[in-house]
């Protein structure tokens, strides 16, 4: 295992669907990153569960030849690489614009003891008017992040992808005669979670709050389901960094 790490999972989470963030992150005490956000060679992380992709099963039927299993299983692993740096994330530079893509570098986080995911629990409660969260078993949490080197944990959990349709283009009559399209609008995918920022120098909360990118797409294939991770992943580390 590299030197530190902070660990980005989800493990005996008690959480439901997630919303839209609003801010992304509150923090307890202030910012815990600098501007630069979570550095790549101290971050560790988890997916955890599976994505809830049913508002887009259809799609991803004629996408992964009839195996919507499949699908769901490719929404985590390209979230899982754009997470690890496997994936270069940001768009590519244009004209003269400077390059600015780049890694996240986080380290997944594989845990083969029981110890490390049974014995600590995140719950998170939801009301109208407020969220609540608990952390109990902190003191295991901690041992197990001292045995990955690990400063922070970063949970997210309960991730739904959802598909807004789009609109057909409308033919309409120019004064010329010729016929020309206008209007409509590409589908639109965004992928939503509940976030946890956890300090591990003792383990208590340190933030929370839900994050959620969207990316337009046309016809939905494998790359959609890569921009929309990558959107995510983005949005992510922004919502982590000192605002």
């Amino acid at each position: 295992m590299k030197r530190r790490s902070i660990v980005l999972a989800a493990v005996c989470l008690s959480l439901a669907s997630p919303a839209a963030a609003k801010p992304p992150i509150t923090w307890v005490d202030g910012p815990v990153f600098t501007k630069s956000g979570p550095p790549p060679g101290r971050t560790t992380f988890l997916v955890h569960g599976p994505v809830d992709v049913s508002d887009l099963q259809d799609d991803f039927v004629s996408a992964f030849r009839g195996d919507a299993a499949a699908g769901q299983a490719y929404f985590a692993t390209a979230l899982t690489e754009c997470l690890s740096g496997a994936r270069v994330l940001g768009d590519r530079p244009h004209g003269i614009l400077r390059d600015e893509r780049h890694r996240l570098g986080w380290t997944a986080f594989l845990s083969s003891a029981p110890s490390d995911t049974g014995t600590w629990v995140i719950s998170w409660t939801d009301s109208a008017k407020a969220d609540s969260l608990r952390l109990d078993g902190a003191d295991s949490l901690a041992a197990a992040l001292a045995r990955r080197g690990a400063d922070w944990l970063v949970v997210i959990d309960g991730l739904v992808a959802t598909l807004e349709p789009g609109e057909p283009a409308m033919p309409r009559l120019m004064p010329g005669g010729e016929m020309q399209m206008e209007g409509g609008k590409l589908p639109v995918g965004t992928l939503a979670a509940r976030v946890v920022v956890l300090g591990a120098h003792p383990a208590a909360i340190g933030g929370s709050g839900r994050v959620s990118a969207w990316r337009t797409t046309g016809r939905f294939r494998k790359s959609s389901v890569d921009d929309i991770a990558e959107s995510f992943a983005l949005e992510l580390e922004r919502a982590l960094k000192k605002r």
